[in-house]
Parts: structure tokens; sequence; C-alpha cells
């Protein structure tokens, strides 16, 4: 045991209670809004739902809580490392920065009102946003929703080091009117950065490199199947690859080349088993279950990390069983309010990691 990270194990081991069981989640499905609402106002969410209670409707309410309490175990999370790792933490955390700046821009070009974009973001109202990454503060993401087009965003970005580095693709943007550009170099820099931050310090931290790892690839992946599905060229993709997995950019590219998804597939057995998602491919058009399969294996790796007591790996584990909660429980939300056939929700449920 890594003793210099006892006490940090020991506080975050009693927020683990906290979570809620695959029973719980599974318990949701095929619930109403207000059934929803109700079942978790008997657990931790009822601090979140009671804040926000009068002052959204559901759906609304209940994602901003879900967000909420995802804000509050980062924060317990950020505070609770030893000095050592903060900095990891801190990096790892501009990911909802990320997250929060693309819904900004998303709104322009959607055309939303202010109220709608403040639903997006990650607890607007009651943790200050930007407080984990330290760049953005409520009052950064005020100005960007009052702000008129995505361009005038990135150039109040420019004070931060995220902006400086978006302003290298703002031509781009303004030749192309998309903002795919803008958001895969968030991508980017925010994956450069982590990996970055990311120190060897009682030499268990390999498994979260692999994480990260696994991540990329699972983005570069995606992207060529898309490509390939659409009849995107290669020329056209070839520059929002992300560097850094297991599959380098002449890996990808090959496998790009090579003509279909099936063939995809079948070059990927050594790393992903995609059989399953394939098949769902064939009949029904649907890329998304590729991202849910390799998504739950790199999730896979969250129990091993627990395993590891008191170290960097345990508690990040924390971090990524809270996002795993938001995710599934803004799944159920989304599916309550859209009609979403119980046996497609499970497909994107990952609860089984949550025990």
């Amino acid at each position: 045991m890594d003793w210099t990270h006892a006490g940090a194990f020991g506080r975050i081991k009693a927020y683990e209670t906290e979570f809620l069981s695959r029973e719980y989640i599974e318990g949701l499905i095929g619930r109403s809004l207000s059934e929803i609402t109700q079942l978790l106002s008997g657990t931790i969410y009822k601090e979140d739902i009671e804040m926000f209670y009068s002052l959204y409707k559901n759906p609304e309410m209940l994602e901003i809580a879900v967000n909420r309490r995802l804000a509050v175990r980062n924060s317990i999370a950020l505070f609770a490392v030893p000095p050592s790792i903060s900095t990891f933490l801190k990096t790892y955390f501009l990911k909802w920065d990320v997250e929060n700046i693309k819904a900004v821009m998303a709104s322009k070009i959607l055309g939303y009102s202010i109220h709608q974009t403040e639903t997006l973001l990650l607890s607007f109202r009651d943790i200050p946003v930007g407080v984990f990454g330290g760049l953005l503060s409520p009052d950064d993401y005020k100005v960007m929703i009052g702000l008129g087009s995505v361009e005038a965003i990135v150039e109040y970005l420019a004070r931060f080091p995220i902006g400086t580095f978006l302003m290298q693709y703002l031509d781009t943007y303004r030749k192309s009117r998309d903002t795919s550009d803008l958001f895969w170099a968030m991508d980017l820099y925010l994956s450069g950065k982590t990996m970055e931050s990311l120190k060897f310090y009682t030499g268990r931290e390999e498994i979260v490199r692999r994480y990260f790892k696994m991540d990329i690839d699972e983005k570069n992946i995606m992207l060529i199947l898309k490509a390939v599905d659409l009849n995107v060229s290669w020329e056209r993709i070839d520059h929002h690859i992300i560097p850094g997995g297991f599959l380098d950019p002449a890996e990808i590219e090959n496998l790009f080349r090579s003509g279909s998804v099936n063939e995809i597939v079948n070059r990927l057995k050594s790393l992903y088993d995609l059989e399953e998602a394939l098949s769902v491919y064939l009949e029904s058009g649907l890329l998304y279950n590729f991202e849910i399969s390799m998504k739950k294996k790199r999730y896979s790796l969250i129990n091993s990390m627990r395993a590891m007591a008191a170290s960097l790996p345990s508690l990040f584990s924390f971090v990524l069983r809270s996002e795993i909660e938001r995710e599934n429980l803004r799944s159920v939300i989304a599916a309550a309010s859209n009609g979403l056939k119980e046996n497609r929700l499970r497909e994107l449920l990952t609860v089984e990691v949550l025990e």
C-alpha cells in the first residue's frame, strides 16, 4: 500500500456507498419522469433535486440534478487527493470545460436561447463549472452564452491555453462553418494535456494510461467506421486522427483502406470483439453499438483500478464510477422523455461496472 494515499483513499471509500446499485438503476427503466424523480429523491440525489425542483421542469430538472451530483463528487475527489496527483485530476477535469464549451458552441449553431443553453452545462447553477480545471468561471460561461457567434466564443477563449490552441483552427472554421474541426481540436488538446500530466508515482499508474490510450483508439475507430459507412474519403478525415493510442495513425489509415465495416471489424479482432455490434449494424445500419462495445471493454478496467488500494488508480476509479452513474441516469431520463424502447435502453447502459 502507498501510505501517502491512505487518508485520501479512506475518505473516498466512505463516499462509494452512495453509488446506486445495478438493481436500482435497472429499476428505473420504463418509469415515467415523475416516478424517476420520486425514486431518486429517496437517494443521495434528494439534495440535488430539491435544489432545482422549483427552477426547472422535467426532463431538464433531472438532468441538471444529475450533473450537480457528478460535480459534487468530482469536488470530493479533487480535494481528497494528495498534492502529488492533484495536477493530474485538475487536468482530467478540463474535460468538463471542453464539454461545456462544445455545448455553448452547439447552442449558437442551433439558435438556442440563453435559458436552453444554461440547462446543457454541467452544474451551471450550483458548483462553478470551471472550478475543477481552474480555467473557466461561471462568469466566463455567462459571457460566452451571451456572445453572438462561434467565432466570438473562440476569440473570447483566446485568453486561456485551450483558446490559444483553438485559434489555430479558427480560419478553417470560417471557411467551412463546420464546428467539427473545433471540437476535434479541443479533444486533441485535452488528450495531450491529460497524458502529459499522468506521471508515474508508484509504478501502478500504467492501467490509467492504458485507459486513456483505449479511449483514443475508440475515437479514431469510430471516426473511420463512420467515414467508411458514409463513403467519406481519407483526405476528409485524416487530420482528425488523434495520436497517442495503441493504434498509430498509419494503422488507423490501413484499417480505413480495408474498404468496409466488416473488414475493419475483422482486423480489430485482436483488440476488440465487435461481432455482436456488427450484427446489429448489418441489420439496422446503426454504428453506435460499436462504441458501446469498446466503451464497455474500457470500463472493465475500473474493477482492476479499484483493487489497487490507496493509489492513483483506485482514486481515479471513483471519478470514473461517478461519470458512469451520470451517463446511465442520463440515458434513463432521455429514454423516459423520448419513449425509447426498454431493450434499446438496456443496450446503452453500463451498470455492470457499478457493483
